[in-house]
């Protein structure tokens, strides 16, 4: 004989009780040793330019000679993670290059910078991207 048990809630007549998925990141994060500012610029609905600056948290000196990474990783509607791609030196502490997201949704962009030295930071960008988000 199978016996079931349970404990169910109930009461409160609400019949969607299941928690929203999680959404991506509400605001600019960062870690390591190296303090890093993103500012995007729009290309179209799916394309954008990333411009990185870095500087050291102690000294505040530009970052020069940087291995500087992105890729992008969708949040919602589901979970995918986009090719990484290298942002190249404009001048010492600022990194600039172009990324494609392939649909809408919810994306993070994730950025590692690399010391010569190879000391890691890492920050993570919100984005929405679609059509619908474009200027």
């Amino acid at each position: 004989m199978l016996a079931l048990t349970g404990c169910f809630g109930g009461g409160s007549g609400d019949k969607n009780t299941s928690e929203p998925p999680p959404g991506a990141p509400t605001k600019f994060t960062t870690f390591g040793n190296q303090r890093i500012a993103v500012r995007t610029l729009d290309r179209g609905a799916y394309n954008k330019t990333f411009v990185l600056q870095a500087k050291d948290k102690k000294s505040g000196a530009p970052v020069c000679g940087a291995r500087v990474t992105v890729y992008g990783q969708m949040i919602t509607p589901h979970l995918m993670n986009l090719i990484e791609r290298s942002l190249h030196q404009l001048k010492c502490g600022r990194y600039e290059g172009d990324y494609t997201f392939i649909m809408p949704g919810t994306w993070t962009a994730n950025f590692v910078l690399r010391t010569k030295q190879g000391d890691a930071s890492t920050a993570q960008l919100p984005l929405k991207i679609g059509p619908e988000n474009s200027p």
